[in-house]
């Protein structure tokens, strides 16, 4: 009998899915809300792929969506027939550094740990309560997207806290994104390319960070114990003072969960420039809108500091890798970031970065040693990939 597998991958503020007969990948989607409050659907059945506007419920329920969908096309019958569903699991702890079966103890270890991430945690709790309603007979497996980060040095690892907390309260850098990361270096290698030795992967999104590769292997990342350190998000803070932390909260009088509530959505681009959009932001930049003009140069600084940082601890850099929404989409938002990087042998071909029409190519225009690369990562193909291994071991 065929085997059928369901992947989800929940992030902020978009939902991917991807269905697969065996290892035949039969159809996949992206739900997405823009900061209006619209809600939008692309779905792909067989290389055709369909785009739609869609409202809030469908959106929140987009597995139920999906399975409808597949069922319509006369895919599927049953919830029953689903054999696997492979979930991309973001939560800091020791516990999820390793792909696992979602069982009691594994949800249980998710509910201890939401308040982290509650832009990540709180949904995929919804989301396999669901399942293990509606899908009861399916193995779930829950795929860390720290397990990539998992090599980083212990000098990258560690805070400045008392080394016991660390210890007590297992208060260290986790990194996310590496689910994207690693298939970036899969994609690479599956084109046999001469894989650099130093990489560094700017993965931008609603969710950004920045990511220092060795040797194939994680070395450094931007997100911390939770995805709310490191580069201005769309909705999200990312570095900042504690001190001046701790003086807002006292001044705006906030409880903990109104400081995290805060600082994970209405901070980031959204706080500065009233838009949450990139698309929105830059179109508001190019009208001379200063606001929009700051938040884009914020968030290119932030993106340029950690480039340059990183290429001093991997003492030098052969390759620059955009991915995620913002950088596999907007030229502006990496023309700017690779603007007056010549010193670090980075330098942008205008022309091949406006109209590059092969997302996995290259925008460098050859002069300097590093290469510029635009890479479409496939989280979901990843999730597949590490969820059969998981489901191999346990036949």
């Amino acid at each position: 009998m065929d085997k059928k597998t369901l992947i989800i991958n929940t992030g902020s503020v978009s939902k991917r899915h991807g269905f697969y007969i065996d290892n035949e990948k039969i159809a996949w989607t992206h739900f997405e809300k823009c900061c209006d409050e619209n809600f939008s659907l692309s779905i792909t059945y067989k290389g055709i792929k369909e785009k739609s506007k869609i409202n809030k419920k469908n959106f929140l329920n987009s597995t139920e969506y999906f399975f409808n969908f597949l069922k319509d096309k006369k895919v599927l019958k049953d919830k029953k027939e689903i054999n696997v569903i492979g979930l991309r699991i973001v939560a800091p702890g020791k516990y999820f550094l390793e792909d696992k079966i979602i069982d009691e103890k594994y949800l249980k270890e998710l509910v201890k740990v939401k308040e982290s991430a509650p832009l990540h945690i709180e949904p995929i709790i919804k989301e396999i309560e669901y399942l293990r309603k509606e899908f009861g007979e399916s193995i779930l497996i829950g795929i860390s997207d720290s397990k990539f980060h998992i090599d980083i040095p212990e000098c990258f690892r560690y805070y400045s806290i008392k080394k016991t907390d660390t210890e007590k309260y297992d208060i260290r850098r986790y990194g996310y994104h590496g689910i994207s990361a690693s298939s970036i270096i899969r994609k690479m290698k599956k084109k046999n390319e001469n894989i650099p030795e130093n990489i560094i992967i700017c993965h931008l999104g609603s969710g950004s960070s920045v990511t220092a590769v060795k040797s194939e292997k994680s070395f450094n990342t931007s997100m911390g114990f939770t995805p709310l350190e490191g580069l201005t998000m769309r909705t999200r803070v990312g570095n900042i003072d504690s001190g001046a932390l701790i003086y807002f909260a006292k001044k705006e009088n906030l409880n903990f969960e109104g400081l995290e509530d805060y600082l994970n959505t209405k901070c980031g681009l959204l706080g500065l420039s009233g838009e949450g959009d990139t698309r929105k932001i830059v179109s508001l930049a190019g009208g001379g809108n200063k606001n929009a003009i700051l938040a884009l140069d914020i968030y290119s600084n932030d993106v340029k500091e950690f480039i340059g940082s990183y290429s001093a601890l991997l003492n030098g850099l052969d390759m620059l890798i955009f991915s995620g929404a913002i950088g596999e989409g907007s030229d502006i938002i990496r023309s700017k970031i690779c603007s007056e990087m010549d010193y670090l042998g980075i330098k942008i071909d205008n022309e091949k970065n406006k109209n590059i029409l092969d997302i996995d190519g290259f925008i460098d225009d050859g002069t300097l040693p590093v290469k510029i690369s635009v890479v479409t990562t496939d989280e979901v193909e990843e999730i597949f990939k590490d969820a059969e291994q998981v489901f191999s071991s346990i036949k």
